[in-house]
């Protein structure tokens, strides 16, 4: 989960030769739906796979994207789509399409609610419009999830939950004694913790899953389609991954880090805030008993 948990590899700007229609223009989509809506994806190389499963070049988390659902080629002069037998179509301007050209500002869509336009710009607009990007969704520090665009995603979780009479995990975690890191090994040493803390915690999650930073030393981790016990699981497995290796600070011996969380499980009846407040709730009890533990809702 870095600039974004769903997409697989960084996409470089590239210089364009003279075969393209303009070699200072460079050739992307952006994301026009979804919980990935204003993302731009800059097309490099020469074919690129679109779908959910995370072997694809781009990775879109979208309902009704299938797990490999259509392939973007280089032609001479400009770029082509082609369906991969996806379960809910390609359209191209609302058109079906088994093979289509792309030209600027073509609206690609991929399944009912997946929605992206191809276009071309100069390099340095597309790299302003990236940092824009990032920067009002992403934390400026950890690189994950801010605290505003974790809370979209929790809303899109909860209607996507209802859609498909599913559930899902929230896990809200905070850094045991982080007051005392700071006065001890100053606030570089503090951001030096949460950022390998949130590191630690995006390499053990799933592409579908959403990690943002709370506020202050407090994380929070959706878990789509998890149930109690594997929610716990997770907590307690992030709680060893954290506790057990030591964090190295520059400068200084490695720094013993603990964790506490609280997990709380979404039902039908949970409003947003309900499930927080639950959540909320358990890290607090795991806190006054004693830190470095995981404690469940088990009315969740």
């Amino acid at each position: 989960m870095d600039s974004d948990p769903s997409i697989k590899k960084t996409m470089a700007i590239p210089r364009m030769s003279r075969a393209e229609l303009s070699t200072d223009r460079v050739p992307f989509v952006k994301v026009l739906e979804g919980h990935q809506a204003g993302l731009i994806l800059v097309l490099q190389g020469d074919e690129l796979t679109l779908g959910r499963d995370p072997a694809c070049d781009i990775v879109l988390d979208e309902i009704g994207v299938s797990r490999f659902h259509c392939t973007l080629r280089r032609g001479r002069r400009t770029w082509e789509v082609a369906d991969l037998n996806s379960t809910n179509g390609t359209f191209v301007n609302n058109k079906q399409v088994a093979k289509a050209d792309l030209y600027e500002e073509d609206v690609l869509m991929l399944g009912p609610e997946c929605t992206l336009r191809f276009d071309r710009q100069p390099s340095e607009e597309v790299e302003l419009a990236q940092r824009l990007f990032e920067g009002a969704r992403l934390d400026g520090l950890t690189r994950i999830f801010n605290r505003v665009t974790f809370f979209e995603r929790l809303a899109q979780e909860i209607s996507f939950s209802k859609r498909h009479q599913a559930t899902f995990g929230l896990i809200l975690f905070d850094i045991d004694h982080f007051k005392k890191i700071n006065d001890t090994y100053g606030h570089p040493g503090g951001d030096a913790v949460l950022c390998q803390v949130a590191a630690r915690a995006r390499s053990m999650l799933r592409l579908e899953d959403t990690l943002g930073r709370y506020g202050g030393e407090e994380f929070a981790i959706l878990l789509r389609n998890s149930d109690l016990p594997a929610c716990l699981r997770v907590a307690e497995r992030l709680r060893t991954e954290v506790g057990e290796l030591p964090f190295d600070l520059e400068g200084h011996e490695p720094v013993a880090v603990t964790t506490s969380l609280g997990v709380a499980v979404w039902r039908d009846e949970l409003t947003q805030d309900a499930l927080v407040a639950l959540a909320d709730e358990q890290l607090y009890a795991a806190k006054q008993a004693g830190r470095n533990l995981v404690r469940p809702a088990l009315d969740g």
